[in-house]
């Protein structure tokens, strides 16, 4: 059984010779390569040849075509500033007042330097290693992508706000990101991506109430997984618990769940419905050895392996770039051992 296999195996709860292990290492690469992360993540050649190198060193069980989730902004006119130990962020804000939501032209996602590179990434590693493991995509959720557009304050008023009074703009300014999305995913799966995961952290119950997430986010997630013709991940990126019965019914293949859900109920809710990832706090990873990562292992391996369903990974939206290569090494290494089936 090779990785792609026993991926999608288990996350529609078929049985599979031991449970998959997904370390979300977007930017760990470029130690490999000895190339600094800047550098790394700006060119589709680099992150291509990093993952493969992650991929020869652990031998888990996919590789991610992305360098980060903030690229999906440049095409809308926000630069990055880059950083030599983490992520870029957002240089601007495109959104000022409401009022621009009416003009707001939707891009071509493929329209800047950072997602052409992308799209390279995505089609070298699917050449490379496709035929047995598969190539993960990523991008921000249509309802999370207007917080980045205008600013969470700004967008959490327009919520709120519309919420009571009508969607004067905000059904507006979803609809057009819910197109970019669409349209930013297809691209990826054009390239080769076998699998997208799809990040939603405005939504998530740290962020937002269930009544929220049911009105605005439920049918929205609903919406935009018709159109993607290969399986989807929803990461919640906080708490996902007190909605994972609704995440269960939008089309989404597997959940990404936060370190604070509780994983046994998670996967007693999920059984059968919607496969489980994580939830390993990828913070405190900064801090674990190898003893308490295979400890960590070991306890969600009993939690939650049984009946399938479940992906070893940590929490998103990635493992930080300066946790110690031996904690994600003893992750993959752990789960090979402990999580096999009987």
């Amino acid at each position: 059984m090779n990785s792609k296999e026993r991926l999608v195996r288990a996350a529609t709860f078929q049985p599979v010779d031991r449970v998959p292990v997904i370390p979300i290492a977007l930017s760990q690469g470029s130690k490999l390569l000895n190339i600094d992360l800047p550098t790394y993540q700006k060119s589709g050649t680099h992150l291509a040849n990093g993952q493969l190198k992650l991929l020869e060193q652990l031998e888990h069980d996919a590789v991610f075509g992305i360098p980060h989730v903030v690229e999906d902004l440049v095409p809308w006119g926000s630069p990055l500033t880059y950083y030599k130990n983490g992520s870029p962020t957002l240089s601007k804000i495109v959104i000022h007042k409401f009022e621009d939501i009416v003009d707001l032209k939707v891009p071509d996602p493929s329209g800047s330097l950072e997602t052409k590179e992308t799209l390279k990434a995505i089609n070298l590693l699917a050449k490379k290693v496709g035929h047995h493991t598969a190539v993960i995509g990523g991008l921000i959720a249509p309802f999370s992508l207007p917080s980045m557009l205008m600013g969470t304050g700004p967008f959490m008023r327009l919520l709120l706000e519309e919420d009571k009074s009508g969607d004067k703009y905000l059904n507006m300014l979803l609809d057009k990101c819910r197109r970019y999305v669409v349209s930013w995913t297809n691209q990826m799966i054009d390239q080769g991506a076998d699998m997208i995961v799809m990040a939603d952290g405005i939504a998530s119950e740290t962020v937002i109430s269930r009544r929220l997430f049911q009105k605005y986010v439920h049918p929205l997630v609903i919406e935009t997984i018709k159109e993607i013709p290969v399986p989807v991940v929803y990461e919640a990126v906080g708490s996902a618990q007190g909605i994972l019965d609704l995440i269960a019914t939008t089309g989404a293949v597997a959940a990404i769940i936060d370190y604070k859900d509780n994983l046994e109920e998670c996967k007693k809710m999920a059984q059968g419905k919607i496969a489980i990832m994580g939830n390993f706090n990828n913070i405190e990873m900064l801090y674990w050895n190898s003893i308490r990562t295979q400890l960590e292992v070991k306890k969600a391996i009993n939690k939650a392996a049984d009946g399938y369903g479940y992906i070893i990974s940590s929490q998103g939206p990635e493992i930080p770039y300066n946790v110690p290569f031996e904690v994600i090494e003893t992750m993959v290494r752990a789960t090979k051992e402990f999580g096999q089936y009987k």
